[in-house]
């Protein structure tokens, strides 16, 4: 029977259609108080997106070796490898609403982990602290194809109460989001599957992941999450994750203009201790980050 070795972690990203800031006579600002070039003219005569009465419903398109999600106010574009192959990436992350491409467009991993094929009390010595180097291992992206899950499929489909992770139901009062009539929300999901190719440990080899999207009608927010799946009985441990890659190299759009939020953060604490350090020390910061930074 298959065993659900983790299920890790919701990504949720705001694309800001306006920043945080504007002073009277001068141009829009970022939460750091900097001018966000070009924005004014972007959004010369429009309406803020959550202000916009058109109907935004998600739409996918194919292309030759690419399909893209989008909504009238975010797109995203996926490159999509050969079965077997290990480019999938993405292509394109843009503010639609405004004309802003977000990421460069470079082949970063979609997510990295770090794996023991240790037990807990092999991995960490008596302090509590990684005593071992974890192997690191990789969706998409230009590392080697011996440490790269290999691209099974995809599906791209409705949102249906079976993907939702909670349940919700709007209440009585007024103060009730009056956004969120329908449940589960509208939109689309897409199942990126990806398994072990036979170059990884023997270890390894019964390990699956699925990476999912979620992008929602008349909203500038996408989320992900991150499956892992461990078929035979052999054990793995999951020392790190980086549920999001993305590559700004020299584009600031990515920093003034996408909020990312994560349930899946310790960098500098612990999860499930946020008053304590972390103890992983020999995990390097791209690898603990739950939530993506420029690469």
């Amino acid at each position: 029977m298959k065993k659900i070795m983790a299920l890790l972690l919701a990504v949720i990203m705001l694309l800001g259609m306006l920043p945080t800031a504007f002073a009277a006579g001068s141009e829009y600002l970022d939460q750091s108080g900097n001018p966000v070039e070009g924005l004014m003219e972007a959004i010369e005569g429009k309406r803020h997106w959550l202000e916009n009465t058109d109907p935004m419903p998600v739409v996918k398109t194919e292309g030759e070796g690419e399909v893209t999600l989008s909504n009238g106010a975010i797109s995203r574009t996926f490159a999509i490898p050969e079965k077997g192959g290990t480019g999938f990436y993405t292509k394109s992350y843009a503010n639609t609403y405004i004309g802003k491409e977000l990421v460069n467009g470079s082949n970063t991993p979609e997510v990295i982990l770090s794996l023991y094929n240790k037990p807990y009390e092999e991995v960490y010595n008596r302090k509590k602290i990684i005593d071992n180097t974890p192997g690191y291992y990789f969706i998409g992206g230009e590392n080697a194809a011996e440490n790269t899950f290999a691209f099974d499929s995809y599906e791209i489909r409705s949102i249906t109460a079976d993907d939702v992770q909670f349940q919700w139901k709007k209440n009585a009062h007024s103060y009730s989001d009056p956004a969120a009539e329908d449940w589960p929300p509208k939109g689309m999901h897409a199942e990126f599957n990806f398994v072990a190719p036979s170059s990884f440990p023997a270890d390894y080899q019964g390990l699956q992941v699925k990476v999912i999207y979620e992008m929602y009608d008349n909203c500038a927010v996408m989320k992900k999450r991150v499956e892992i799946v461990n078929t035979k009985d052999t054990m793995v441990m999951i020392g790190g994750l980086a549920p999001e890659g993305l590559s700004a190299n020299g584009n600031d759009n990515m920093k003034e203009l996408m909020l990312i939020q994560s349930d899946f953060t310790t960098e500098t604490t612990s999860s499930n201790h946020p008053k304590e350090k972390c103890l992983c020390q020999k995990e390097p910061d791209g690898v603990r980050r739950g939530s993506s930074a420029p690469a």
